[in-house]
């Protein structure tokens, strides 16, 4: 293989790393929060978020989801997520 090929390569692995490992967990953190208060008008707060892109497994730690006024309706320290193609499902 052509040694500006392998470069390429390895920069498109590098960058799809990089964005894995950072912007999934922050977006995960931030966005989903902001997404589920705009559609069901409860607040959802969440600790933390690693996501390991070779295996493709997401967990979410510090769930809490809770109605407007702040009472808790359901919260769980950690759900792992395993990803394969298009369908998630979480493995309890």
């Amino acid at each position: 293989m052509k040694r500006w090929i392998r470069r390429i390569l390895l920069g498109v692995l590098s960058l799809y790393l990089l964005a894995a490992l950072f912007a999934v967990p922050y977006l995960i953190r931030t966005k989903a929060p902001e997404l589920v208060g705009a559609i069901t008008g409860e607040t959802l707060e969440i600790d933390g978020a690693q996501f390991n892109p070779f295996i493709l497994d997401l967990t979410v730690e510090g769930i809490c989801f809770a109605d407007p006024d702040g009472a808790p309706l359901a919260s769980r320290r950690s759900t792992p997520w395993h990803v394969n193609g298009s369908i998630c499902w979480p493995r309890c």
